[in-house]
């Protein structure tokens, strides 16, 4: 099951123990068929049992034949219809995102030139499609192992998901950075993202970068996951 933030537009995995962090703990869910309360020991998201319909007792619902049968209420509403964009435009927002994020770097770094690395792009863009798949699976998968995109297997963790993507740039570079995972808002969310990374900040003049962005699409127009990936890459002696 996956809980999302609505004032963020942030998703989490019922597993992630930073989706307690964020809502603290649950009293009530519901959905267009029921209300139920949360009647179990534990509230914070991440200890909960999530099965709603077992017979545990963990969840109590508000309507049911014993206590207050289901009735069809109309609604007072307007229908309101999300409708996905083509995955072109998905494309075309990633490749804005990219131009923001690189643009932000080579302003933080006005007197200097600002060189950046195509093939770490190339190796970074891989890795940001499997690390979307990679941050909604449950404990049991992820102790599976990672499944990397396009048939090409599983590695054990993020590390040697890592080290296996970069494997040709760490011999010649000392490699900084890290990726961001955003809700879409707008390009100054961006900029402010990556400058908060300090990665521009460096003197020294043998240094190259390289930005890789991702856009993951959830089937209601502007309602995706924006990853951002931004490292420093320095040679080594």
């Amino acid at each position: 099951p996956l809980i999302w933030d609505a004032v963020a537009g942030n998703v989490y995995s019922v597993y992630d123990s930073s989706c307690s962090a964020c809502l603290g703990e649950i009293a009530v869910v519901f959905n267009g068929d029921n209300i139920w309360a949360n009647v179990q020991q534990h509230a914070r998201p991440h200890e909960m049992h999530w099965a709603l319909n077992d017979g545990s007792g963990n969840w109590r619902p508000f309507f049911s034949p014993v206590t207050f049968p289901m009735r069809a209420l109309p609604t007072v509403q307007t229908v309101v219809t999300y409708e996905s964009f083509d995955p072109a435009f998905y494309d075309r927002l990633a490749a804005a995102v990219e131009r923001e994020a690189m643009d932000a770097i080579a302003k933080a770094r006005r007197k200097q030139h600002t060189p950046f690395n195509r093939r770490c792009y190339r190796a970074l863009k891989d890795l940001l499609r499997d690390l979307e798949g990679h941050v909604l699976m449950s404990p049991d998968e992820t102790a599976g192992g990672i499944s990397l995109g396009g048939g090409r297997g599983r590695v054990g963790s993020l590390t040697e998901l890592h080290m296996s993507t970069l494997e040709g740039m760490l011999d010649g570079y000392t490699i900084t950075g890290c990726p961001l995972n955003m809700p879409f808002t707008d390009a100054a969310a961006v900029r402010a993202a990556v400058a908060h990374t300090c990665i521009a900040d460096t003197d020294r003049t043998d240094v190259e970068f390289a930005v890789a962005t991702h856009v993951e699409d959830y089937g209601a127009s502007f309602v995706c996951s924006v990853w951002v990936y931004v490292v420093r890459l320095t040679k080594k002696n």
